[in-house]
């Protein structure tokens, strides 16, 4: 029996087109080239930037002006490119919007203290804050005022003198650093308890910062005074009603009228002697310097308040007898009995000590005689004497 034929498969039809060759495969889509022509654009941009960046670590085209820039809570980014550029810190806004967008810049609200010459990373490190920069030595003296430090802190380039003079009447940093007064008073600041020292800050740092560093070393000092003058501490309070802060006072206004530290428990004594003795019924210091801060606050922070422009207009350093009688002046010491509202400079140790611990005397009165040094006499006669001496 022979077998059945198997059937034989389909012959393939040459000229059927095959599935890959099918009726639109062979042109790309239009729209997906430019998509991924304009991807590859960016990405070579964003490439482009970055390899570039080790050229930013060149300083810019400037010749290291310091420039004083606010910047705007909240700022666009072009915005704040369009800003370095208007106030001279950049000279190519584009090309400061270029690295910002390689790299996050979210600066600080606030005054900055910047230079011309920075380059892009070091002024995007000052612009936030981060640290890193450049750091200065900063030496405050003894008897310096507020606004004496704030100009050796512009000079330095850390803040400008008028962002610090600012911080240092801020209310709620007097409160934050139990500064403030236990009474309103229209001229509460910082002054007094700004330390001399010699500090180390980055430049463009926060002039809050800047203060608190300086009462922070205050406090500091103090701790170790309280330790060591307990008892003084407690005679001046029960003796006078002083409280720390009018300790401070009165040792700001021995820093102001002594030269040498011998004689600061000396001129202490007097202004003591002056406070508590019935001899002497009408208390008033008579210190020049007290009239001259006054005249300071008025010309620098609050013309409404401590000065009589007649008297005061004219400051420029030098105190007049005007000065020194004008009832307007609250800070004179001539006028108003007692002590000045509050610190006239930052004393140092020797005349914080002078005031806890002052030379037992009947002294009264003293005059300059030269060489930074003082005659001091127990009566008025004396004293004139001493002024007028034949």
């Amino acid at each position: 029996m022979s077998q059945p034929k198997k059937p034989r498969p389909a012959p393939v039809d040459a000229k059927r087109p095959r599935a890959s060759r099918r009726k639109g495969a062979e042109k790309p889509n239009i729209f997906v080239l430019i998509g991924a022509a304009v991807a590859l654009l960016a990405f070579a941009g964003a490439m482009g930037a970055y390899v570039a960046l080790p050229r930013q670590r060149a300083k810019a085209a400037g010749t290291g002006k310091r420039v004083a820039v606010v910047i705007p809570a909240n700022e666009s980014a072009d915005g704040l490119a369009l800003l370095l550029e208007t106030s001279g810190v950049i000279q190519d806004a584009a090309r400061f919007r270029l690295y910002e967008r390689v790299h996050t810049v979210a600066p600080v609200a606030g005054e900055h203290l910047l230079r011309d010459d920075l380059t892009l990373g070091e002024l995007a490190d000052r612009l936030m804050r981060t640290g890193g920069g450049d750091r200065q030595k900063v030496t405050v003296p003894e008897g310096f005022t507020r606004f004496e430090i704030g100009r050796r802190l512009e000079e330095k380039g850390i803040c400008t003198r008028a962002a610090f003079v600012a911080a240092t009447g801020d209310a709620a940093l007097l409160k934050r650093l139990q500064l403030a007064p236990l009474t309103p008073e229209p001229s509460a600041s910082a002054e007094g308890f700004l330390f001399p020292a010699t500090y180390e800050f980055g430049e463009d740092e926060a002039p809050e910062v800047v203060v608190e560093r300086l009462v922070g070393e205050f406090e500091k000092r103090w701790k170790k005074l309280e330790a060591a003058h307990g008892g003084d501490v407690a005679r001046l309070s029960q003796t006078l009603g002083f409280s720390r802060r009018d300790i401070v006072t009165l040792a700001s206004v021995v820093e102001k009228e002594a030269a040498v530290d011998e004689e600061r428990p000396l001129v202490a004594s007097v202004f003591e002697n002056r406070l508590r003795d019935p001899a002497f019924p009408r208390r008033v210091l008579q210190s020049d310097p007290t009239a001259g801060y006054g005249c300071a606050i008025a010309k620098e922070v609050n013309p409404e308040f401590a000065g009589n422009p007649t008297a005061c207009g004219a400051f420029t350093g030098k105190i007049t007898a005007p000065m020194n009688h004008d009832r307007a002046n609250r800070y004179s010491t001539y006028t108003h009995e007692g002590l000045p509202p509050g610190p006239i400079a930052n004393p140092g140790l020797p005349s914080i000590e002078a005031v806890l611990s002052p030379r037992e005397t009947k002294f009264l009165y003293f005059v300059a005689r030269g060489g930074g040094r003082h005659t001091f006499s127990e009566s008025l006669d004396a004293h004139n004497a001493a002024v007028h001496p034949d």
